[in-house]
Parts: C-alpha cells; structure tokens; sequence
C-alpha cells in the first residue's frame, strides 16, 4: 500500500507508532503527509518522516493530487476525525482512522451517510495482537462452551504521573483531552479498545448497560468508568478503566468465562493465553501453534513478540490483504464497529443520568 499521512507529527503519541508499524515488514510505502498545522512543525515533522522528500504540502487538496495513493491515515486527535474524515472523502477512496471515529453519536451516523462510497477503517489496535485473534479463534472452537461472563479492564496513571518524556503528554492530558462532551474522553479512548476487544473475542453484542464514573479532582473530566452489562447471548459482563491508578501504565486485561472453561489475556504478556478448565491452567503461547492463520504475523519466531508495534503493523497488514486480495474481512473493523461503540458508551453514560439499565438499540 502507498500511504498519506494526516497527523502524527513531532510529540504526537500516535506518529512514531504508526511510522514504525508501517515499515516494520517492508509492505507498506509512506508516500507522503501534511503532519501538522503549525508549519515549522510540519517541516521538521515531514524531516523525520520522509528525509529524502523536499515537498511541503499546504492542504488535503494539494496532498491529494499526489499519483496512486492507496490510503489516507488519519492520526489526528479524536475531535478532529470527524472533520477530517469529510474533507478528505473526495479525494480517497480508502481512508483509515485511529480509534475513536468520532466524539459523538450524531458525528458517527452524518459520517455513515457521507461515505457510502468510501471504505472507512478504524484501527484499535489491541485486537491487532496475534494472540487475542487466537483466542477469538479457540472461542469459536467451542474451546470454553458458551459464554457466561466477560470482564475486561484497562487502568492507566496518565492522570497521576508524567508518561513518555518525547510525548507532548508529558505535562499531563493534552488540551483537547480536557474538553467534555456528552461522551467522556475516557471513554472514547480506553472504553473503545475494551468494546472492540469483547466484541471481536467472544461474537457477541452488548445490549444493555448500566455504569457509574468518577470525575478527577484534578482535571474536572471524567478519570474513572465501571460499567456492567449484558449481552445479546445472556452473557453477563463488566468494564474497569480510568487513568488514575498508580500501579498500573497500561494494565489491559481481558478474562472470557464459559461453561466448559475461562480465557485470559494480559496485554503486558503479549504471547501468552491463559486457558483454565476442570482439568487445571495451561498456558498457551504463539509455540502451542501450527496455525497457518498465526503465520499471518509472525516476523520472529515465538518469544520474540514486537509487541504494540507488531498490532498495528498487523492492521495495516490487514487492511491490505483485504483491499488487494478479499482476505482477513473478520478483522477490519469500520463504521458499523465504530457506531456500536459509540452507541454503547451513550447508552452508558443515559444510565449515568438516570440511575438505571439503558438498552442498547443497535
């Protein structure tokens, strides 16, 4: 694929991830990019990315008259996607965007109504890990019977501690992180991974919701979210995350119960699922396999995982193998996963108001 930058330069917490992800297995050429809108930074951004162009470009209109571009990748803030994604639908055909899609609900369904002649993907990343695609497939294999209850966390300290020191995170949220609207950012940005992660492992759809949130005292917006539910295979469920606890950076965590046994994944051991049955715990690693699916990713043999960085190759990789041959359609995720997600979290944040379960009208 050759690919158009937006977004993603100098500080950015997104660039240098997606950067490494594109190149990571040769496949993928960055052609291009309008990195910033401060000018300076998009010349020194521009630099980094591509050394070797000279070519500064103003606008999408100009960007766009760049010769056979594959894809557009949009790796601007969430508040920006929405009008992102409508300037640049005339002049891509196929355009990628980080999770969230959007701040709202009502963005979503005006960008559903505006693209139907476009393919929108929208990357989340952790479902990008070889061994959560694994789990997906065991779950499918009736591994553990049917699902009783799903529970996934996602705790981080971003609220209380300083992160990366080449992050312009590292003073605390960005600006735009302190600007509310109907849906918490924390939702919008650790929620989504979490929805898309129960979604895409266990095939079911969450249908109703009740939760409670906590604001920071420090920041005046929501920090912390627990949420319970209930999904379309009467499965029981729970979400955990916020960005004020001490202990953990990214503490993701998913745990899948079934009649027959319960799945587990942490994000900090890429490589390995937990499987617990009536017979004890196994751990299962990329070495349990011979799976031609799993071959999919592998750049290095078991034991050697890439990590964050491999995921997100994997979407790109995904992505194409879809354009170019119809391949891996289970995972690329668009508008429709994008919708659910942000219906879910209104839902969510109705049932903050009025102290009861929401149901979830897909």
């Amino acid at each position: 694929m050759r690919i158009s930058i937006l977004g993603g330069g100098i500080g950015s917490p997104a660039g240098n991830c997606h950067r490494a992800a594109l190149s990571i297995d040769r496949r993928h050429e960055i052609d291009s990019g309008i990195f910033s809108r401060n000018r300076n930074k998009n010349i020194a951004s521009l630099k980094e990315w591509l050394p070797t162009c000279s070519e500064n470009f103003n606008n999408l209109e100009h960007l766009a008259k760049r010769k056979n571009i594959d894809c557009l990748s949009i790796l601007t803030p969430t508040p920006e996607h929405f009008k992102n994604i409508n300037d640049s639908k005339n002049f891509y055909k196929n355009i990628i965007c980080e999770k969230a899609l959007c701040s709202s609900l009502d963005d979503a369904f005006l960008i559903k109504d505006s693209i139907k002649t476009n393919n929108l993907f929208v990357i989340y990343n952790y479902t990008g890990y070889p061994m959560v695609r694994m789990a997906r497939k065991l779950i499918k294999q009736n591994e553990i019977g049917n699902i009783k209850e799903i529970h996934a966390k996602m705790p981080q300290s971003s609220f209380i501690k300083k992160t990366s020191s080449i992050s312009n995170e590292k003073n605390g949220p960005q600006a735009w992180r302190l600007i509310e609207d109907f849906i918490p950012n924390v939702d919008l940005d650790l929620g989504t991974h979490l929805h898309n992660i129960i979604e895409y492992v266990t095939g079911h759809d969450l249908v109703s919701v009740i939760g409670n949130q906590k604001l920071s005292s420090k920041f005046k917006v929501v920090e912390t979210c627990h949420y319970l539910f209930k999904t379309n295979k009467d499965a029981l469920g729970s979400m955990i995350y916020g960005k004020s606890n001490m202990k953990e950076d990214n503490g993701l965590y998913f745990e899948i119960v079934g009649e027959k046994g319960t799945i587990s994944w942490k994000q900090i051991y890429p490589e390995d699922l937990e499987i617990s049955n009536i017979s004890g715990k196994k751990l299962l690693t990329r070495s349990n396999f011979s799976d031609s699916e799993l071959t999919y990713y592998e750049r290095m043999k078991p034991g050697h995982p890439a990590g964050f960085i491999e995921a997100l190759a994997n979407y790109y990789n995904s992505i194409d193998n879809f354009l170019s041959k119809g391949l891996e359609k289970d995972n690329v995720f668009g508008i429709e996963s994008s919708l659910k997600g942000l219906i879910f979290f209104n839902a969510a944040n109705e049932s903050i108001k009025s102290k009861k379960w929401e149901y979830i009208n897909y």
